[in-house]
C-alpha cells in the first residue's frame, strides 16, 4: 500500500518516467484531475509516462519549463492552465481581454483613424485608414456613333442635343449631405423626361419658325451636363469621416454611353464646385475623387472616331473636346480660368481647382488647322458673369478668343483658328440652380477685345424641390445647331409625369452659326 501511494504521488508531481510500472493505471482522466489538461500527456505502452509525438506538443510551450520538463502542479501553474482553458466558456473571466479571448470578451472595437486598417474596418467604415472605396467606372469604348447623321459634304449641319446642370447626385446613407432643393428621385425622373424627348407628345414648338416645327426632337446626339454632378464630391461633410457614394448614384441615374439601360443617349459631363469635397481646414487640393474618376475617361472610351475627339495632354484635369458634325464642343469643367477657389465654411475648406482650363483651350485651338470659319461651343459650370470668375480670368478668355481670331499673341505664326464672326456659338453653363435662361444679350468682352461677344445659356436643373425653379418642375434645355440657325428651347417637365406634356420657359432662334 505504501509503495502504491508513493508511486501515485510521483505520478501527480511529474509525468516523467515512473519507476513503479504496473503498480498503478494512469490515464487521461487521472492526469486531468492532477491539473494537467486531458490529452496533453499519456503513458507509453511500457507504462512510462511521456508526451506523445503529435502536433499538440506545440501547445505545451506556455506551460513547460525551458528545459522541456513539465511544470509542477503548483497553484501558479494550475491557475494559468485553468485560465487558458476557460477561454471559450462564454464568460470574460479576470485576465481575459478582447485581445486574448475575443470569443468570450468580444472583438476589440477598431480605432479609426490610427493609421492601420484593422480587422473589422473597411473603406466604408474607416476610409482614413483603409482608403476610399473606389467608384471609378469600368471603362470600355462607347459603341454609339454620334456622327451618323453628318454627311460631311458641307451641305448640311443638324446637331440636336439636350443640356442640364446641377444634378447633385446624393447618397441616401445616414451622414451623407442632402441638397434642400432636391426632389425625391429627381435624376431618375429627369432621365425619364429626356428619354422621352424623341417621341410624341414632345415636338419643336411653334412660334420662332423652328426648322422642324411640330416634329419630335429626333437625332439627339447626347446629354451635356454642366457641372455639380454630385452633392459633396462623393464624400461626407467633413470629408474623411465616411464615404458617400454619390458618384455611383450619379452613374446609376444616367449611365455613360447610352447603352446601359439608363439614359438612352451618351453623356458628356463636366465637374463643378460641388464635385470638390470639403476637407478639414486648410483643405486638400489634391484629394478630389470625382475629378479623378472623370479624368480616367478618355477618347478611347467616348463615342466617336479618334479624329472627332481630343483629350487634354496634361494628366489629372478631366478636360476634353469632341466634334459633332463640324462644330467642336470644349468641356472646360469648373470655369475658363486658372485660379483655384478657396471656399471656407466653419472649420472646413473646399478648394475648387479649374486645372488650367484656359491653357487647355489654347492648346486645343493650336492643335487645329487654320480656319476662318471655325466656331465652337464652350461648356463650363460657372457663368462668365459669375463672381466666381475673376475680372482677369474673363479678360484672359476674351483675349484668347480674340487672338485665335486674328492669329496674334499666342497664335502668332499659327494661323487663324476661329471665325471673326461669332467664334463661340454658345457658352453653356449651370450653377444658378434655376430655370433655363438665354440671358438678355451675349456677354460683351471688355476693351480691347470688345469685338468678341459670347452668347450664354443657363441650361437648367432638375432640382424641383427648391424655390428657384417653377414648383414641382424639372428644367433642362434642348438645342439644335443647324446650317445657319441656333434653335433653343428651355423645357419645363413636371416631376409627377416627366414623360407627359411639357411647357416651355422660353423658345428662341438665333442667327449665330455660319454655313458649314
Amino acid at each position: 500500500m505504501r509503495q502504491s501511494i508513493i508511486c501515485a504521488l510521483v505520478a501527480v508531481a511529474s509525468v516523467a518516467a515512473l519507476a513503479c510500472t504496473g503498480l498503478i493505471q494512469a490515464g487521461p482522466d487521472s492526469l486531468g484531475e492532477a491539473g494537467v489538461e486531458p490529452g496533453d500527456a499519456s503513458l507509453s505502452e511500457a507504462g512510462v509516462g511521456s508526451w506523445d509525438a503529435s502536433p499538440r506538443d506545440a501547445s505545451r510551450t506556455a506551460h513547460d519549463g525551458a528545459d522541456g520538463s513539465v511544470a509542477p502542479p503548483d497553484g501558479t501553474a494550475a491557475t494559468r492552465d485553468v485560465a487558458a482553458a476557460a477561454c471559450g466558456d462564454q464568460t470574460c473571466d479576470p485576465g481575459e481581454t478582447c485581445a486574448t479571448c475575443p470569443a468570450d470578451c468580444g472583438a476589440c472595437p477598431p480605432t479609426c483613424p490610427n493609421g492601420t486598417c484593422d480587422p473589422g474596418e473597411t473603406c466604408a467604415t474607416c476610409p482614413a485608414d483603409c482608403g476610399a472605396c473606389d467608384e471609378a467606372d469600368v471603362l470600355s469604348k462607347c459603341a454609339s456613333d454620334p456622327m451618323q447623321w453628318w454627311r460631311g459634304d458641307g451641305s448640311a449641319r443638324d446637331i440636336t442635343f439636350a443640356a442640364v446642370g446641377d444634378v447633385h447626385a446624393m447618397d441616401p446613407a445616414a451622414g451623407c449631405d442632402v441638397n434642400d432643393s432636391a426632389g425625391p428621385n429627381q435624376n431618375g425622373l429627369l432621365r425619364q423626361a429626356i428619354n422621352s424627348a424623341d417621341a410624341q407628345p414632345h415636338v419643336w414648338p411653334s412660334g420662332p419658325g423652328f426648322y422642324r416645327e411640330g416634329q419630335v426632337y429626333d437625332h439627339i446626339r447626347g446629354l451635356i451636363i454642366a457641372g455639380d454632378l454630385t452633392q459633396a464630391g462623393s464624400r461626407s461633410i467633413p470629408a474623411g469621416t465616411q464615404p458617400c457614394r454619390e458618384y455611383t448614384a450619379y452613374r446609376d441615374a444616367f449611365g455613360r454611353c447610352g447603352t446601359e439601360g439608363r439614359l438612352r443617349f451618351p453623356v458628356y459631363e463636366g465637374y463643378g464646385n460641388h464635385d470638390f469635397p470639403r476637407w478639414p481646414s486648410p483643405g486638400d487640393i489634391n484629394n478630389h475623387p470625382v475629378i479623378d474618376y472623370l479624368d480616367r475617361i478618355a477618347a478611347g472610351h467616348r463615342p466617336g472616331a479618334a479624329s472627332d475627339l481630343y483629350d487634354d495632354t496634361t494628366a489629372g484635369t478631366g478636360h476634353y473636346a469632341w466634334r459633332w458634325d463640324d462644330i467642336w464642343f470644349v468641356q472646360l469643367n469648373l470655369k475658363p480660368g486658372s485660379t483655384e477657389e478657396y471656399i471656407p465654411t466653419t472649420g472646413l475648406m473646399r478648394i475648387a481647382d479649374p486645372h488650367g482650363s484656359r491653357r487647355f483651350l489654347k492648346e486645343f485651338l493650336l492643335s487645329r488647322g487654320s480656319s476662318s470659319s471655325r466656331q465652337i461651343v464652350l461648356v463650363a459650370h460657372y457663368p462668365i458673369y459669375s463672381d466666381r470668375i475673376s475680372d482677369d480670368e474673363r479678360s484672359s478668355l476674351c483675349q484668347l478668343i480674340y487672338n485665335a481670331q486674328h492669329a496674334s499673341g499666342d497664335f502668332s505664326g499659327a494661323g487663324q483658328k476661329l471665325a471673326t464672326t461669332w467664334p463661340v456659338i454658345a457658352y453653356l453653363h449651370g450653377h444658378t440652380h434655376s430655370r433655363p435662361d438665354p440671358h438678355d444679350h451675349p456677354y460683351p468682352c471688355p476693351s480691347p477685345y470688345g469685338s468678341v461677344e459670347i452668347p450664354e445659356f443657363s441650361v437648367g436643373t432638375p432640382l424641383y424641390g427648391g424655390t428657384q425653379n417653377l414648383p414641382g418642375q424639372m428644367h433642362f434645355t434642348i438645342m439644335r445647331i443647324g446650317s445657319t440657325t441656333l434653335e433653343v428651347v428651355g423645357v419645363s417637365a413636371p416631376a409627377e409625369n416627366p414623360a407627359g406634356g411639357w411647357t416651355y420657359v422660353y423658345k428662341q432662334r438665333y442667327g449665330y452659326p455660319l454655313p458649314p
